[in-house]
């Protein structure tokens, strides 16, 4: 009378009896169709652009040095670099909305190249003005 397979009331009423899972549709095969996943409007960023700034500055650091063998010209590209990092690295962290403004590695960048290499390019003035000219400073 406990068949499983019974059909009728008492094989409805049993509480041992396991109800079958829902069938569930089956997935689709390969990609969703393009757009499928997007972001709401909302979550999306903005794309962000390289602050040109912050290019101008590590350019200029970089060619500083070697610029200081042709008459002192470095040292105004250097003091450039430093300037630009500077103003590019304060324009990169007021961008609205935050991010929207990228280069904040390479303005860095920039500023301590052009900060290393304006003291050594004094240093190479100092030791060379001394050994050509014998100036004692001390």
């Amino acid at each position: 009378m406990n068949d499983p397979n019974q059909q009728g009331t008492n094989a409805m009423n049993d509480p041992n009896q396991q109800v079958p899972p829902p069938a569930y549709p089956p997935q689709p095969q390969g990609y969703p169709p393009q757009g499928y996943y997007q972001q709401p409007m909302s979550m999306q960023q903005v794309p962000s652009s390289t602050s040109g700034l912050a290019i101008v500055s590590l350019v200029l650091a970089l060619i500083g040095l070697p610029g200081i063998a042709v008459a002192g010209f470095g040292f105004l590209l250097l003091i450039l670099a430093i300037v630009f990092g500077h103003v590019a690295r304060g324009k990169i962290r007021r961008a609205q909305p935050p991010g929207s403004i990228g280069g904040d590695g390479m303005a860095l960048a920039g500023l301590i190249i052009g900060y290393i290499f304006l003291v050594l390019g004094l240093i190479i003035i100092f030791i060379v003005g001394n050994a050509m000219y014998g100036v004692t400073w001390f």
